[in-house]
């Protein structure tokens, strides 16, 4: 017939997201004997270690300590980078957030940097952000697997900033760090409203697909009207741009565009109104 010899209570909690404390009572049923240990553990940043510390009923104290670090060479800084967790196994990435002010494409010295962005990383964001010197370090990527990174729109710290590239892809190797820099240019908004020409006035129209043309022809963006007409372009950049009615509207609402939309969008971008798209009756088709 067995019997309860050992009755064993363990607890553990986190703090923040670094640290984690640990508790343990033993009571040995034979001989009316506790062991009571406790012990804390850092596992996320430069350094880790592990701290156990223990006492008996019978006067024995034990303490232990074990320290983790691994480092590897970080191409930005040609300086060495440690983690508490195992580098070599996996890749990395060094993130660079900022101001292109010349948008030559090229991080030149003085230009401003970004804190607080923060990056999506196949598809999901990314737990870290920048810092004050514009830099984040995203570690533990696995190796063989393409990456795709982009930028999360929402933790751009100014409103009318826009990341130049719409995302980078890269593909980890053992132990090594890849390098991007994200530069950030100034763009703008461009509104407006959908009309109908009818005889008794300007109509607004709802649910008209709009798009906007940069001055090569190529679609940038795209929208849909509200129900008071009204449309709204962000993160434009700047150059020569045309609003449009969107392909296949025309003979799906009968209309055609009464005139061109032409509009220039300033370097440091701007808020630009009034860029309202007037449609009309369209002309029967002829017949023969």
């Amino acid at each position: 017939m067995s019997t309860l010899s050992t009755i064993q209570l363990a607890a553990t909690k986190d703090i923040g997201t670094s640290y984690q404390i640990t508790g343990q009572i033993n009571h040995d049923l034979t001989v009316g004997s506790y062991d009571f240990t406790a012990g804390l553990a850092k596992r996320v940043g430069a350094l880790g270690f592990l701290i156990n510390t223990g006492i008996t009923t019978s006067g024995i104290y034990t303490i232990s300590m074990q320290l983790s670090v691994s480092a590897g060479r970080n191409p930005r800084t040609d300086g060495i980078i440690t983690d508490a967790f195992p580098m070599s196994p996996y890749g990395a990435v060094t993130l660079l957030a900022y101001v292109d002010q010349n948008e030559n494409g090229v991080y030149d010295i003085g230009e401003p940097v970004l804190e607080g962005v923060r990056f999506v990383v196949n598809g999901g964001v990314s737990l870290g952000a920048t810092g004050k010197d514009g830099i984040l370090i995203i570690k533990q990527l696995p190796v063989g697997v393409p990456i795709d990174i982009s930028v999360s729109p929402e933790s751009i710290p100014e409103p009318f900033l826009v990341s130049a590239a719409a995302g980078y892809r890269i593909e980890p190797r053992p132990g090594g760090m890849s390098v991007i820099n994200f530069n950030f240019v100034p763009s703008g908004e461009v509104d407006g409203i959908v009309q109908f020409s009818s005889k008794k006035g300007l109509v607004p129209v709802a649910e008209v697909k709009v798009e906007l043309l940069d001055r090569l022809g190529q679609v940038v963006a795209k929208t849909k009207s509200e129900q008071s007409g009204y449309f709204l372009f962000k993160n434009v950049k700047g150059g020569e741009y045309r609003v449009v009615l969107g392909e296949g509207e025309g003979a799906r609402l009968l209309v055609n565009q009464e005139k061109p939309v032409a509009l220039v969008m300033p370097a440091d971008g701007d808020m630009l109104t009034g860029n309202d798209l007037i449609l009309v009756k369209a002309a029967p088709a002829k017949t023969h």
